[in-house]
């Protein structure tokens, strides 16, 4: 069993890493550089392109994360929900259900439903304003980016836990 907890945790370690390293490159070393070296249009284009791309490993990443740590929580650590046992129910609150562990899944949680969110609904919505309206592509780019940043603060908030 030690094998596969430590698959897990490599999952999990990826894709946490794919997060947190992805949103760093794309926003501090990318994006300055092709609005340095391109046009306004040509460099938008572009990171239009690269930050649809990255949605989608984002959405992987988070669902690779989640489903891992629930394969964690259900096949390593033996949690079941099927007993009624008020003895089961307090054995199992104090040797197995940590503070962190709940807070590391909260944290999880998180960054599921905001990159899920990135993904499926605010870029598609920025690769459409982009084309049509500057004011509500400009909206939308700072919700991005106040998000995108979120998310790879929660990401490393739960690598560090």
């Amino acid at each position: 069993m030690a094998g596969f907890e430590a698959i897990l945790e490599f999952i999990q370690v990826l894709s946490l890493a794919v997060i947190i390293v992805g949103t760093i490159i794309l926003g501090a070393l990318v994006a300055p550089t092709l609005f340095k070296q391109l046009s306004k249009i040509e460099a938008g284009m572009a990171m239009t392109e690269l930050f649809e791309r990255f949605s989608q490993w984002l959405e992987i990443s988070a669902l690779s994360l989640f489903l891992a740590r629930v394969i964690d929580f259900v096949f390593v650590r033996n949690m079941s929900f099927a007993t009624d046992s008020i003895y089961y129910k307090q054995t199992f609150l104090k040797a197995n259900f940590d503070t962190s562990y709940l807070l590391s899944l909260i944290l999880i949680i998180s960054i599921l439903i905001i990159s899920l969110y990135i993904s499926l609904d605010l870029t598609p919505k920025l690769m459409n304003a982009y084309q049509d309206d500057d004011k509500e592509f400009e909206t939308l780019h700072k919700k991005s980016e106040k998000l995108y940043r979120i998310n790879a603060l929660i990401a490393l908030l739960a690598l560090i836990i």
